[in-house]
């Protein structure tokens, strides 16, 4: 069974003690890359959602506009036929 921490050479029998050579160094180096790869697709990810939320908004307010002119142009005919 391999250690943690440790790696197989590859030159010498599996199932020696002396085939595996301590590469804690190297193991940690690859956490730290892989959480920074994990954190950039989460930042990347994050920027994309957030972009596609503002551009439904947008869009929903531009929808909108003629919608409240209409209602706004509506009131005023409303409170002048009052008036």
């Amino acid at each position: 069974m391999v250690e943690a921490g440790k790696i197989h050479r590859g030159d010498e029998d599996p199932g020696s003690k002396t085939c595996y050579e301590d590469d804690s160094e190297s193991i940690r180096e690859g956490e730290v890359d892989w959480l920074e790869g994990v954190r950039r697709d989460r930042d990347h990810h994050f920027d994309n959602t957030q972009r596609s939320y503002r551009a439904s908004i947008n869009r929903w307010i531009q929808d909108a506009k003629p919608m409240v002119a209409q209602t706004t142009e509506e009131a005023e005919a409303e409170a002048a036929a009052v008036n």
